[in-house]
């Protein structure tokens, strides 16, 4: 091979490698973009955090927050009849 093509081959060597490099990093970028991200290694939907309420508060029938949490009111108000005037 003669010096000037070698020359040409370079950078057209160059060109193709950091085209191919770019695209597996996108898209290594958007397999990361469209995958759902976990909290701490759980994934969490609002069934499952009804669940946990309902047997949290079976333990600890007193907790107002977890009353709160699930939007019944009334119970709050038996707990605390002053709860909404603090």
């Amino acid at each position: 091979m003669s010096a000037k093509k070698v020359n040409t081959l370079i950078p057209e060597l160059f060109a193709s490698l950091s085209i191919v490099f770019l695209l597996a990093l996108s898209s290594v970028n958007l397999e990361k973009y469209f995958t759902p991200t976990e909290v701490l290694g759980v994934d969490i939907d609002e069934q499952d955090n009804e669940i946990f309420w309902n047997e949290f508060l079976s333990k600890n029938p007193d907790y107002i927050p977890g009353w709160i949490e699930l939007g019944k009111w009334e119970r709050v108000i038996e707990i605390d009849p002053n709860f909404l005037l603090d």
